[in-house]
């Protein structure tokens, strides 16, 4: 049974359609990628389903339900988690201070008044401190709950990033291009972590531009070009695909089926 169905979803900004017609599923424990260049309408997916963006057209599903008009603190109530492509971490504070925010959230701020009296004290407060910890030790970041986050490097940011998500205890994560500027190492890194992520079952839908930096464990992905699905496949399979080889290089719209001859054997991965 689908977690989350997306049905004909249409998204338009002024006359122009950010995301056209767009259908699909996602199961629990499941991990899809939404993979597409600059303008694919990628982020635009994860916001109609995080509610931060209102559709023009068809509808979101969610455990059964229709989302319809329901706000995004609404969507996050039932389970609907979401990273963005600029983090949005609080400097001046810790790290785990900062996924302590993210469990306040999950439980309707009813956790801030403790938070916010330092040294921490109180049966509530220490709690989420322990749960803080855990989830850094999760995403690879043991043993720096203390640090500042204006101390991390940009790798450790978009971990921290994971685990603030994470602290929402979601059913279903929404990332936007978690790797976005890390080396091979580091996304391999946040990669294995996200896929743990989904072995717990957790679905989790990730926004990404170059496929290299789909995560192995990715069964699926949605490519989209101008807001239309293309393709649908497994990572491999779509990397000398004619349509996503045109669309990554530009040299035909999407109703073009066939690029020109050089462009067919070209990797659209990303790697040199």
């Amino acid at each position: 049974m689908s977690l989350l169905e997306v049905r004909g979803l249409v998204r338009s900004f002024a006359g122009v359609a950010a995301l056209d017609t767009l259908s699909f599923s996602l199961a629990a424990g499941e991990m899809v990628a939404a993979a597409g260049p600059s303008g694919a309408g990628k982020t635009t997916l994860l916001d109609l389903i995080a509610g931060n963006t209102r559709p023009t057209g068809g509808a979101v599903v969610f455990s059964g339900g229709d989302l319809g008009r329901l706000a995004p603190a609404a969507r996050a109530r039932l389970g609907i988690a979401r990273s963005f492509q600029d983090l949005r971490l609080f400097p001046g504070m810790s790290l785990a201070e900062n996924v302590m925010v993210g469990l306040a959230g999950r439980r309707g701020g009813r956790l801030l008044p403790a938070l916010l009296q330092p040294p921490w004290t109180g049966r509530a407060a220490r709690r989420a401190r322990a749960e803080a910890t855990e989830l850094l030790a999760f995403v690879g970041l043991r043993g720096l709950g203390e640090a500042a986050v204006e101390t991390l490097d940009q790798g450790a940011m978009r971990r921290l990033a994971l685990a603030r998500a994470l602290a929402a205890r979601p059913r279903l994560l929404l990332l936007d291009e978690p790797t976005r500027g890390l080396d091979a190492a580091e996304t391999r890194a946040i990669n294995a972590a996200i896929a743990k992520v989904a072995t717990g079952g957790i679905a989790v839908l990730l926004a990404v531009r170059e496929l290299r930096r789909v995560p192995e464990a990715c069964g699926r992905v949605l490519m989209l070009d101008c807001g239309v699905l293309i393709a649908e496949g497994e990572p491999a399979n779509l990397r000398h695909e004619p349509r996503v080889v045109a669309a990554y290089l530009g040299e035909a719209g999407i109703g073009h089926a066939t690029p020109p001859p050089e462009a067919r054997s070209i990797d659209v991965s990303g790697e040199a």
